[in-house]
């Protein structure tokens, strides 16, 4: 919701935030040590091999920027339908030529998206794109262009948690089923296990395609990277919202995945959906802010004015722009630490920032579990449906759930989220904006 620094449709200002760039790369990178040494120690054993594995078979690539880096679909490019024959006439020394991915092919066409392929390997997208729209701000309007991003909801990677889930007690049961015509909220995200909490469950709209079991990538007897965490977000947003009900989109996979396109796919979903309020997006991709990601404006900008989107900030104590929580159709959630307003050591921040919340030991609804454990596949662990969990990916849902909380006859989603964040009791600070104690 931060105007400055978002995007709505092919209405971004990439000079501006370009600027922004420069202005926060000096101070920015420096952040916690201890914090950023957390990050790179890679707590969770194997994960990075699993993503290796990726990179190898040519499913993604890395390119590394000041603030943290990114993944994106290698030799793919997304721009707009009004630009992409200029923008092919500028790389047709890179032997660009138009890609249809039909499983993504109608969300494409419906949002304005089109999508090339260059023949080469090297240079990557990322040099291609900066040797061929400016490396430094220009004066003049360049066309809407970006690598084909890979988002993720991942642990050591944008916009999930902040390392593993431990088990914990019990907590108490959730309201009873919600009645006709109460809020509703869409979590787009890794899936959800019916069964596990059949009070839970009653809030959730059945839906062929979003079960998601916590041993399926790979399927190797391992409880996965991200198991459970749409499960895990569903229940925060519950416990805040006794009356809503939850529609489930499975867009991540196991290791808290997916392309840039089957995001947007997911959003333009819900493009003509007035009844959805809220949409939880605790995923996402620290991209590069010369080149904003034009699947994710193009889709956001489909959606209906009255549905507030929410999304998580992100876990690499880096204050470069994630997105989508640093467009303007966004509202963007950091962590605070605990209900006095400190932010956690490795939330993001940044002037793209709305609002934090308590995103630390943050307990909810997990699987069942009794088995091999990532952190650990030495032993077994065992979890009984529920568990504790840090990250902006928790404390996202807190704020999808008291927006759902407040939508009324007199108050749209978006309305209900305008209030919140811009709420004058409330405390605010510079990089974090409104501290919300939910």
């Amino acid at each position: 919701m931060q105007g400055k620094h978002g995007s709505e449709g092919v209405r971004y200002d990439r000079a501006q935030l370009l600027r922004l760039g420069t202005l926060a790369a000096a101070p920015l990178v420096l952040g916690l040590p201890a914090a950023r040494a957390a990050i790179a120690d890679d707590v969770i054993h194997g994960r990075r091999a699993r993503l290796a594995a990726r990179l190898k078979n040519g499913e993604l690539a890395w390119w590394p920027t000041w603030g943290g880096g990114y993944h994106y679909v290698p030799r793919r490019v997304l721009t707009t339908q009004e630009s992409a024959a200029f923008v092919a006439r500028r790389l047709n020394r890179f032997g660009a030529k138009p890609f249809i991915e039909p499983r993504t092919a109608e969300a494409f066409k419906f949002a304005g998206i089109a999508e090339l392929q260059v023949a080469v390997q090297k240079p990557a997208v990322p040099q291609i794109l900066a040797g061929t729209f400016g490396k430094e701000a220009s004066s003049r309007r360049e066309p809407a262009v970006a690598p084909h991003y890979v988002l993720f909801g991942e642990p050591e990677y944008e916009g999930g948690p902040f390392g593993p889930p431990t088990p914990a007690a019990a907590e108490t049961p959730y309201a009873p089923a919600p009645p006709e015509g109460g809020p509703r909220v869409a979590v787009i995200d890794t899936g959800y296990h019916w069964g596990i909490h059949p009070d839970l469950d009653a809030h959730v709209l059945p839906k062929a395609g979003a079960s998601q079991l916590p041993d399926v990538t790979p399927h190797d007897s391992v409880l996965d990277d991200e198991a459970a965490h749409g499960l895990f977000i569903t229940g925060i947003i519950v416990r805040l919202a006794q009356t809503v009900t939850v529609e489930i989109v499975r867009a991540l996979d196991g290791l808290g995945l997916a392309k840039e396109g089957t995001i947007v796919a997911a959003l333009t979903a819900f493009a003509r959906r007035g009844d959805v309020n809220v949409i939880n997006l605790s995923l996402g991709a620290l991209g590069d802010p010369r080149f904003p990601p034009v699947g994710l404006a193009q889709g956001h900008a489909r959606l209906p004015t009255t549905t507030a989107v929410v999304a998580a900030a992100g876990n690499n104590h880096t204050n470069q722009p994630m997105y989508p929580a640093a467009f303007a159709r966004v509202v963007g959630v950091a962590a605070a630490a605990d209900r006095s307003g400190t932010p956690a050591v490795f939330t993001n921040y940044g002037p793209w920032v709305d609002c934090y919340a308590p995103g630390v030991d943050v307990p909810s609804a997990f699987d069942d579990w009794n088995g091999l454990v990532p952190t650990n596949p030495q032993s077994t662990e065992t979890f009984n449906g529920w568990a504790t969990w840090n990250g902006t990916s928790f404390a996202a849902p807190k704020v999808s759930g008291t927006i759902a909380a407040l939508v009324g006859p007199a108050a749209t989603g978006q309305q209900a989220a305008d209030a919140l964040v811009n709420d004058p009791t409330r405390p605010w600070r510079a990089d974090y904006g409104r501290f919300l104690d939910l």
